[in-house]
């Protein structure tokens, strides 16, 4: 178990929030600047402009009815409020709240509505966390170091690739597309690649004394894990599909019952994403963890070893790359891209509102430019979002894509857009979600919650996991909302990244063990 440090926190936060807030390095203070939809439209286009917070106030709202729950919607859509988390009657609604917006705000909420106020001055904290130091977790592993803070697009490709060229053999970095702002999106694609069978007679005569006694041993071991794996039968049958990226080579051949030779067979394939929304940093560190700790226990863990032989992962660190740089040089706050429009001074899509399933359903605020969750002209208008489903369509073998967000704690399953109706594979996906979670939870005893998008965070339209899941027909899709539960929200300190990251790690190898001895034979979903 880790050793966590207390910090000390400011003690203005205690009286206001009622609990202690957190403090991390990484925060860069911001110059003023006011943040309504007029606000919105003034400073978006101004790149130069580091936006300020000063004066915005976290607040924290205990809705009890559903008259509440209908002005807070009235009242995000007038005045294009930040809403951190979902309108729900079960759990606290947090709103960021500039001066501009205060007095309307409180004028036109119900008296009756419960609320506190969690962060007083956003800047102020903002500030705060830029001076104060904190101790961070415990490092046990070399290669831990990197995630003792967050980093920059920059920083994360070099890193990776790093630890890509330090393992040529399984790893491959590929360019999936290209921002608005002309920047790449990387992703890193992981394959152990079986070695074609030798024979033994032959094998045998260039071996000599330990030698042929450690081959032996070796080739006993194979044999023995070979043996189980067709017994059960839950290998991939031959896919046809021709890959449209050029990593063929890394096909693998495997021996039958009986040592006859099959055909190459291409495994399932895994795709987890972090960085849709910008200013969820933890987002693209526990996706950069995932893919360091795998590589870094290849060598030493037998788990990881036969997991990078059934299936290929691709890991993309950042898809918004346009939206995280911004956010940590601009604005802390920034969620959505950083696209332009004609006819419009706000900038930016909400890429998780852009995928090309039940697009733009609802009317009404996600059709406003300036709001932080703007849908787009049109389904994939985003070249993010559409470098991303291109990229899974072209793999012919994805049984499960996951998309990796902030914050609530949360596991979330198909469908976003309507909650009338559920998968038709709703009972292998909850108990793939079951054991993932089961799994997360043994590492730091976090738990997280299985729930639907649609009511985990209210209905939406154009989210990435409806579309691959109906679109594409990858079984087991899901939405993770990482850490917290709302106490640090999207300013989750850097010594939360390990822990995290250890956490998802062995919830998405747990996943993929449930998913070879189900799927063993390349069932999808419909």
């Amino acid at each position: 178990m880790r050793l966590i440090v207390p910090i000390a926190i400011a003690a203005s936060y205690l009286v206001c929030s009622g609990h202690a807030l957190p403090t991390f390095e990484e925060q860069r203070p911001f110059l003023s600047k006011g943040n309504d939809v007029n606000a919105i439209a003034d400073f978006q286009l101004e790149d130069s402009t580091i936006q300020h917070y000063n004066g915005h106030q976290l607040i924290a709202i205990n809705a009890t009815n559903e008259h509440e729950l209908s002005a807070l919607h009235d009242l995000r859509e007038r005045l294009a409020l930040d809403f951190w988390t979902p309108l729900s009657l079960d759990n606290p609604i947090q709103i960021r709240i500039n001066p501009d917006q205060k007095a309307q705000f409180f004028d036109l909420l119900p008296s009756s509505t419960n609320y506190s106020i969690a962060i007083p001055d956003l800047q102020l904290f903002l500030d705060n966390q830029a001076k104060l130091n904190f101790e961070t977790t415990a490092i046990r592993k070399e290669f831990e170091k990197f995630f003792t803070e967050y980093h920059s697009y920059e920083d994360i490709t070099a890193h990776l690739d790093e630890l890509a060229s330090q393992h040529k053999k399984l790893v491959k970095r590929i360019q999936i597309g290209t921002t608005s702002e002309g920047r790449p999106i990387y992703a890193w694609r992981l394959h152990k690649k079986t070695k074609q069978p030798k024979s033994t007679k032959k094998h045998k005569k260039k071996s000599h004394g330990k030698n042929m006694l450690s081959s032996w041993l070796e080739d006993l071991s194979d044999n023995i894990a070979e043996w189980f794996e067709s017994a059960a039968d839950i290998f991939n049958p031959l896919d046809e599909d021709e890959d449209l990226y050029e990593d063929e080579e890394d096909d693998y051949q495997v021996m039958k019952k009986k040592k006859k030779q099959k055909k190459a067979k291409k495994p399932m394939e895994i795709v987890i994403n972090g960085g849709q929304h910008g200013r969820e940093w933890i987002s693209p560190a526990v996706v950069s963890y995932m893919m360091a700790a795998m590589l870094d226990s290849y060598d030493s863990d037998k788990s990881t070893h036969r997991l990078l032989k059934y299936f290929k992962w691709t890991f993309i660190p950042v898809l918004n790359v346009d939206g995280y740089e911004y956010s940590q040089t601009q604005d802390r706050m920034w969620r959505k891209t950083r696209q332009s429009f004609e006819n419009s001074n706000c900038i930016g899509v909400d890429l998780n509102r852009n995928w090309d399933f039940e697009w733009e359903r609802r009317s009404g605020y996600d059709s406003n430019p300036c709001s932080e969750t703007y849908v787009g002209t049109s389904p994939f208008s985003a070249p993010e979002s559409q470098a991303l489903a291109s990229y899974i369509a072209s793999r012919k073998r994805v049984i499960s894509y996951l998309d990796l967000h902030s914050f609530s704690q949360m596991w979330m399953t198909p469908y976003g857009s309507d909650c009338r109706h559920e998968p038709k594979d709703n009972e292998d996906i909850v108990e793939a979600a079951l054991h993932a979670v089961k799994s997360l939870k043994r590492v730091h005893d976090k738990q997280f919650e299985i729930a639907p998008v649609c009511r985990s965070v209210s209905e939406t339209s154009g989210d990435a996991i409806e579309w691959s899941y109906t679109k594409q027909h990858v079984k087991y899709s899901y939405e993770i909302q990482l850490r917290d539960t709302g106490s640090y929200g999207f300013l989750l300190p850097p010594s939360e990244i390990l822990p995290s990251g250890e956490e998802m790690l062995s919830s998405i190898q747990n996943l993929a063990l449930f998913i070879r001895s189900r799927d063993g034979k390349g069932k999808k979903g419909t």
